[in-house]
């Protein structure tokens, strides 16, 4: 498994840092700020609306549990 190596840095709006710091999905904040449909993202990426949609419900603030009930890292499941 790759992970990226090259830190990227830009300024955030206030607005876009709180929904982030209130625990919102960030592939849906991110997405908003870059001003994407979830249909433009789909298209960027090949996948599907429906799995785009599906990701940006998923409850990120579960993987903790989760990876301790598998007993891995949480790195192992981003």
């Amino acid at each position: 498994m790759q992970k990226q190596t090259e830190a990227r840095l830009e300024f955030i709006p206030q607005e876009y840092a709180d929904r982030l710091l209130d625990g919102e999905n960030p592939i849906r904040v991110f997405r908003e700020l870059r001003n994407l449909s979830v249909e433009n993202v789909a298209m960027l990426t090949g996948l599907s609306v429906q799995q785009i949609a599906s990701l940006e419900e998923m409850d990120l603030a579960a993987l903790p549990k989760i990876a301790q009930a598998l007993q891995v890292d949480l790195e192992d499941l981003i």
